[in-house]
């Protein structure tokens, strides 16, 4: 069976900027971003890099941002190569954000249900692996086992509080890199022949909509929690359509939410095959009608196709017993159709799935409002007994008494400092994903690039994750 791998090729072609030798982007203009496919990212163009000796002459090599992507390629380079590897992160810590939550559940091949081998809850990677689990734990491991790869090679230098804020290209070649030592308060510059720019997607607003404080999607306070004040009709507005205005969709309308068993309930719920076999059926054709510009409402085939099936085996049903007593929700979305392909599958089935348990469960109410923008309105002072908020939604007036932003991160204030190296990348890197497709929304790392990794940490005494560990020192002899 052929890898279904990008080639090295392929990678370094998607990662490079045309004109910029020894520029690399990881994961900031890709598609389905999970932890575990910016893992993948990383780990496999470092294995391109070395396989077609880009790492030969051990060149200095800078990586920018301490996240997932980050991580991976730091601690991928450091062993590939005796080249000084130096990773640049500007917060206090590393994988700052999943630091925040221990309620958000990290799942490493999810994404990819009703896909075979979805419910595999172990990463499998050949460094930095991790198990399915709570945000926290999943980044506790992670970190420890960069850090185990950091104190074994030696190469590699990893400096917290240090924002890189430009870089622009030498004419005897390479790059300088501007940073700011925010410890010593000053600026400095240094000199590298590789740059990986994996900065991520920067951070969420903390008031995207004035007089309304965002709640971080990587904060135990950014989840719905439970309804304290015995309101009969507890009215939630969501605005957003991606994974994160999805799940917290789901997670406002339950009552007591568990991301861990939400997915166990949806994807092992009895008499789901032919859920499956539709579910895929459509994101196929909603893929097909997207290269031919075709329209397709997929949250119309969604509820068409979908709700009759999942009515019949009792999955509304169920989650109907989950709903808060009374719940009325509002979802706010820019675009006609509630769902994007962007979104993964599973989130759109437990959406389609409480849109119908709210629809057909008496005192319970679903209301799709789209718009642009909604704003607060002015002047609105609420009783002791009246909904936080009114909100007017390019002219729609709607009461809510929570609100919950999930529009993404300001990804143009983190990419500024690279703005001219960048130019034109955001193009060249569309038309890559356009022209390979599939292999590069899910990534998957090569069965050579698994060896490759695993030969280096095996000959590095590098320590595995935690469950390596135990099953190592389960197959001990007593």
């Amino acid at each position: 069976m052929p890898d279904p791998a990008l080639r090295p090729i392929d990678v370094i072609d998607g990662a490079s900027i045309k004109g910029r030798k020894g520029l690399y982007v990881l994961g900031c203009f890709d598609q389905r971003i999970t932890f575990y496919s910016q893992q993948v990212r990383g780990l496999a163009l470092i294995h391109a890099l070395a396989e077609q000796d880009y790492l030969r002459e051990k060149p200095r090599v800078a990586v920018i941002g301490g996240g997932a992507a980050g991580l991976a390629a730091a601690a991928a380079a450091a062993l590939a190569s005796d080249s000084e590897v130096v990773l640049f992160e500007a917060a206090d810590d590393l994988l700052k954000l999943q630091m925040g939550t221990d309620r958000r559940k990290l799942d490493p091949h999810i994404y990819n249900w009703p896909r075979s081998g979805a419910d595999d809850p172990v990463a499998d990677l050949p460094i930095l692996d991790w198990e399915a689990g709570p945000s926290s734990n999943v980044r506790d491991d992670v970190v420890r086992q960069f850090e185990d790869v950091a104190g074994r090679r030696g190469n590699l230098v990893v400096l917290k509080r240090h924002r890189v804020t430009g870089a622009r290209e030498l004419d005897a070649g390479g790059y300088e890199l501007t940073v700011f030592d925010k410890a010593a308060g000053r600026l400095r510059t240094e000199a590298f022949q590789i740059v990986i720019l994996a900065f991520g997607f920067g951070l969420e607003a903390s008031e995207t909509v004035h007089g309304i404080g965002d709640k971080s999607y990587w904060d135990n306070a950014g989840i719905p929690g439970a309804e304290f004040r015995g309101r009969a009709n507890p009215h939630y507005f969501v605005s957003g359509s991606g994974d994160g205005g999805l799940i917290d969709f789901v997670a406002a309308a339950s009552k007591d939410f568990d991301h861990a068993a939400m997915i166990q309930a949806v994807t092992s719920y009895p008499n789901m095959e032919p859920v499956k076999t539709e579910l895929l059926a459509i994101e196929t054709e909603a893929r097909h009608a997207k290269v031919l510009g075709d329209p397709f409402n997929l949250f119309e085939a969604f509820s068409d196709r979908i709700g009759p099936l999942i009515q019949a085996n009792g999955l509304v049903t169920h989650l109907a017993r989950q709903l808060r007593p009374g719940v009325q929700m509002t979802l706010q979305t820019r675009d006609e159709s509630v769902f994007t392909l962007g979104s993964s599958i599973l989130n759109r089935l437990a959406v389609v799935a409480t849109i119908i348990a709210c629809q057909t469960t008496e005192g319970h109410g679903f209301n799709h409002l789209t718009c642009e923008n909604f704003s607060r309105v002015a002047g609105y002072k609420p009783a002791a007994d009246e909904p936080t908020y009114k909100l007017n939604c390019d002219g729609q007036i709607v009461t809510a008494d929570e609100v919950i932003v999930r529009r993404g991160t300001d990804r143009d204030s983190v990419r500024q400092p690279f703005s001219d190296l960048l130019t034109g990348y955001e193009a060249q890197h569309c038309d890559w994903l356009d022209r390979l497709g599939e292999a590069t929304l899910i990534p998957k790392l090569s069965n050579d690039a698994q060896d490759f990794f695993r030969d280096l940490a095996r000959s590095a005494h590098v320590a595995g994750s935690r469950r390596r560990i135990a099953l190592a020192q389960a197959a001990m002899p007593m």
